[in-house]
């Protein structure tokens, strides 16, 4: 679900549990739309977006301050619904593979997402 409550979230980039593929470890980036003032949240690293634990992390719009712990949960079930999921770790990955950037899952323009003011 991308409304968090303080957050609606537009992408997110994390790398998955080596255990279980279908649940985050650690966020690399959120893009969101903050519900309070409307602006665009792009966040890598803090004060914007702090890995807490098991995925979850704290999500801070630079403009108005607005600030939200949102669970690994959530943003696990956001990426799966998403038809990429998350990164794989970077353990599973193909020795020999040239280095990429992470892909960016983009979630899907949904019709009843609040419009920018």
């Amino acid at each position: 679900m991308p409304n968090t409550g303080l957050f609606y979230l537009l992408e997110v980039a994390g790398d998955a549990d080596k255990q279980d593929p279908h649940v985050l470890r650690r966020l690399r980036f959120v893009r969101a739309e903050c519900l309070l003032c409307h602006t665009l949240v792009n966040a890598a690293s803090a004060p914007g977006l702090v890995n807490v634990a098991h995925g979850s992390a704290v999500l801070t719009c630079a403009h108005c301050g607005n600030r939200q712990a949102i669970s690994g949960a959530r943003f696990s079930d956001f990426a799966m619904r998403l038809k990429r999921g998350l990164i794989p770790p970077r353990e599973d990955v193909l020795p020999g593979a040239s280095p990429t950037p992470p892909d960016l899952i983009v979630a899907d323009p949904m019709a009843h997402k609040p419009a920018l003011r």
